[in-house]
């Protein structure tokens, strides 16, 4: 039985999923052409969660361009080949970094959009949206590396005072300050560790540099995350750095990522974690919950065992406004999980680090403007339920 199509981000959503059953075929065509969706609508919601090109190349791939007013067809058109185009410039300059740290003998791993170059998870080179580019290198290569970029024009971002591990307990960061060259408009992010914090934990940087893959982009050699780091980290990216899962901030795009790694790689949902502590365990849940929206969302499946959990959070994240009793309850659960995320990622440490030095570090985060201001942000999410 497919699930129903009720409202815009569910719509989109199920536009969205690399392949279409016949059930969910007949949704999206009763969907898309009963009338009942203003178009400016899915637009928006489209726009909203960084997914328009990757929209426009589903519906069509699955032949449902025809429902759509030819004035926006012509207008997705237009929005895909521009992102192909600035898509085809970072390729260029990324094998141009590659070439460039290729020369120093230091080798590269690709993480994010920029291992979508080489994993070919997207048929179409202008289907995924892309701010920057990440790339992962020997932690004791990171500064020379750095060194030969900025040698190359690539300059610090101004106002970027991201640091390398202040303190010992603090493994709040994982990649210097972003470089961007000024002339070609491209920013990079050269990473020292896979992830930060509690997520930086659970996928360590030195297994994940042993068990990674050979690559090659454009005939030059890179590494890039075995399938299941893959699935992992993409995870990991869309849920943990700035609360988004328990604020129910998960992008359409990240949803759509996470489905097309499982349909195509047959990971495991579970996205398993090889820890048991209990603060990990209750990441995996989180983990599996992402897992089980994604399948419910993007591939029209319940996830099995999690039928009830997966349904929470698809409403939780993508259903219809916040009011009343569902509204609190949402709030709660942002209350609730907070604390926690505040523990295990703003002031994270070492699993020997004493809880009284994090909350030490944690106060003098707290006592810093900015600091503050970035972390009010971090309030449950609104604009997504709708």
């Amino acid at each position: 039985m497919p699930l129903p199509l009720t409202n815009p981000f569910a719509i989109v959503g199920a536009c969205l999923a690399p392949g279409l059953s016949g059930g969910r075929r007949e949704a999206l065509d009763w969907a898309l052409g009963r009338g009942a969706p203003a178009w400016e609508v899915l637009l928006a919601t489209a726009n909203r969660h960084a997914c328009t090109p990757l929209w426009y190349v589903r519906l069509r791939d699955h032949g449902l361009l025809g429902w759509l007013p030819r004035d926006l067809a012509a207008y997705l058109g237009h929005l895909h080949a521009a992102n192909r185009a600035r898509n085809a410039r970072l390729r260029a300059e990324l094998a141009g970094v590659v070439d460039l740290l290729g020369a120093a003998g230091i080798p590269v791993l690709l993480l994010k959009g920029a291992a979508a170059f080489v994993d070919r998870l997207y048929p179409d080179p202008g289907a995924r949206m892309m701010a920057d580019l990440d790339l992962l290198v020997p932690e004791d290569r990171c500064v020379g590396a750095q060194a030969r970029l900025k040698a190359e024009g690539w300059c610090e971002e101004p106002g970027n005072t991201s640091l390398r591990d202040p303190a010992p307990f603090n493994a709040k960061h994982a990649h210097l300050p972003a470089l961007h060259h000024p002339e070609r408009g491209i920013t990079l992010e050269l990473h020292y560790k896979v992830a930060y914090g509690q997520a930086g934990r659970v996928l360590d940087t030195g297994a994940a540099w042993q068990a990674s893959r050979a690559g090659e982009l454009d005939g030059r050699p890179v590494r890039r995350l075995d399938p299941s780091r893959r699935l992992l980290h993409q995870a990991l990216h869309a849920t943990q750095p700035h609360a988004e899962w328990i604020r129910g901030a998960i992008r359409l795009a990240d949803l759509a990522e996470c489905a097309a790694l499982m349909e195509r790689d047959g990971t495991a949902p579970a996205l398993r974690i090889g820890t048991a502590a209990p603060a990990d365990r209750l990441l995996a849940r989180d983990l599996a919950g992402y897992a089980g929206v994604a399948r419910r969302v993007i591939l029209g499946a319940e996830a099995p065992g999690a039928d009830l959990r997966a349904r929470w959070h698809a409403w939780r994240i993508g259903g219809p406004p916040g009011t009343g009793c569902g509204r609190g309850l949402a709030l709660a659960y942002h209350g609730v999980r907070f604390p926690g995320w505040l523990l295990r990622n703003v002031a994270y440490g070492r699993p020997d680090t004493l809880l009284l030095q994090r909350l030490a570090y944690l106060g003098g985060k707290l006592r810093d403007a900015a600091s503050r201001e970035k972390l009010r942000g971090y309030g449950i999410a609104r604009s997504s339920r709708r």
